[in-house]
């Protein structure tokens, strides 16, 4: 776990595009702005729930598949094209 100190306005930044924003601190209070995708879920650890955990895994499992199954097209569009074929590759029809 990564632990850093910032203060109020200061932003941490994750990746490219998750930012996320001290706005305020008041007593033993932190007020934080998170700018992501909205395709990202963000959950409070009080609402993780073994039920979101197991939809959140399923919803991954579906995405990488149909990611997989993209990239399969993608590899037989560019292996049947002029490019692909100077390269070498071969068309699986």
């Amino acid at each position: 776990m990564l632990v850093v100190t910032r203060s109020e306005n200061e932003t941490i930044h994750i990746g490219e595009l998750i930012d996320i924003t001290i706005v305020a601190v008041r007593g033993n209070k932190v007020r934080i702005g998170i700018d992501a995708p909205r395709l990202l879920a963000i959950l409070r650890g009080e609402h993780l729930t073994d039920e979101s955990l197991l939809s959140r895994k399923k919803l991954i499992q579906q995405m990488t598949s149909a990611v997989d199954v993209e990239t399969g097209r993608l590899v037989e569009l560019l292996a049947a094209s002029p490019v692909g074929q100077a390269a070498g590759m071969e068309a699986t029809a």
